[in-house]
């Protein structure tokens, strides 16, 4: 799967506080226990692996995984609107506290961060006891226990300034950390709710980001991430990154730095822009091409990596926009060909709106 951005560390960090709901025992006051314990469908290992996909920090969504996933649900679970109405009742009764959990865990984490000492929040308590009391099922009993505990160490490791072991590799929980992953676990659970519809929904809604300047009409949200990008020769530059694994294929993202002022030489600098971007994604290609977009100045490139996985193909465009002192980069990489990676990154372009300061 394509992941240009979003590392194993984010990843493991995301999985720290979360977990997979289960179909089985149901809480007392589900008001779906009679169908669910006469049902009690089991989830297939693919199943399974379908759910980790979707709710992975870089996971995805689409109709074929949606449909993959229901077809191998029992016929009792397909055919009948009322064990539809049943299952949705016990993923929103689980995927709600779960989410809450997830949500309260970081926040109480960036108090921890802040205060220098463990802080948890009575909205953090709350949750966590939601949590427990969401469902009786033992095999989500261990997994929100094993989370609680991560959990527990999480804020430690904020409170205390200490690095956080996690699968992968070790990493020190800051602010930028904290903001990025809370927007993992929006996007992740806006994907799952889609999985576990009956009916696949394809409508598109509208996620702005003011920090990023651009609103886009998505499937899903993205995923947003902070760089301060270190320049010994002049000041240094915050990146804001919007990222979305679109299918096991394709990634694509948008950019935005402040530059502080118009270009001198546009041409010179977005045509260099462009080509550092496809050289950072570990590609070469042809030279980059100078442009007018939406009546703005703007350079494309484009170019192919040989990888261990096989190759890439990546899909770059520049523009300088005046009325933000910025520079926006669309971004899409491919593993099919680089007719795809055009296509992908023409679609987020026709996707996007860019908020002036006057939005």
């Amino acid at each position: 799967m394509i992941n240009q951005r979003l590392n194993l560390v984010v990843v493991s960090l995301l999985a720290l506080v979360s977990s997979t709901p289960t179909f089985g025992q149901t809480s007392p006051n589900s008001a779906a226990v009679k169908q669910a314990n006469e049902i009690r469908p089991e989830l297939t290992a693919r199943q399974l692996e379908i759910m980790r996909t979707v709710r992975s920090v870089d996971g995805y969504i689409d109709e074929a995984l949606h449909s993959e996933f229901w077809s191998l649900m029992p016929s009792v679970m397909r055919n009948s609107s009322s064990a539809h109405q049943m299952l949705e009742d016990l993923f929103a009764e689980v995927g709600a506290a779960r989410e809450d959990f997830q949500n309260q865990t970081w926040i109480s984490a960036g108090a921890s961060l802040e205060a220098g000492r463990i802080v948890r929040t009575t909205a953090y308590s709350n949750a966590r006891d939601a949590a427990l009391n969401a469902s009786n099922n033992p095999g989500y009993q261990s997994s929100i226990r094993d989370s609680i505990a991560s959990a527990e160490r999480l804020l430690a490791a904020a409170a205390n300034g200490t690095p956080l072991d996690v699968p992968g590799g070790r990493t020190y929980i800051t602010r930028d950390l904290i903001e990025r992953v809370l927007s993992g676990v929006r996007a992740s659970e806006f994907r799952f709710a889609k999985l576990v519809s009956p009916t696949w929904d394809d409508r598109l809604t509208e996620f702005e980001y003011p920090d990023a300047h651009v609103s886009v009409l998505a499937l899903t949200p993205f995923t947003l991430d902070r760089q301060i990008i270190r320049n010994p020769a002049a000041r240094d530059v915050e990146m804001i990154t919007l990222s979305q694994t679109v299918n096991p294929s394709t990634y694509v993202a948008i950019n935005f730095a402040a530059n502080g002022g118009r270009y001198s030489d546009p041409v010179r600098s977005l045509v260099s822009n462009a080509r550092a971007a496809v050289e950072g994604a570990g590609a070469t290609g042809r030279p980059p091409v100078f442009v007018e977009w939406r009546g703005m100045d703007s350079a494309t490139a484009s170019g192919e990596a040989r990888t261990s996985e096989g190759d890439i193909f990546v899909s770059v465009r520049m523009v300088e926009v005046p009325s933000l002192n910025g520079v926006l980069q669309y971004i899409a990489v491919s593993q099919l060909s680089a007719a795809d990676a055009l296509n992908q990154r023409g679609v987020l372009e026709d996707s996007s709106n860019i908020l002036s300061e006057r939005n």
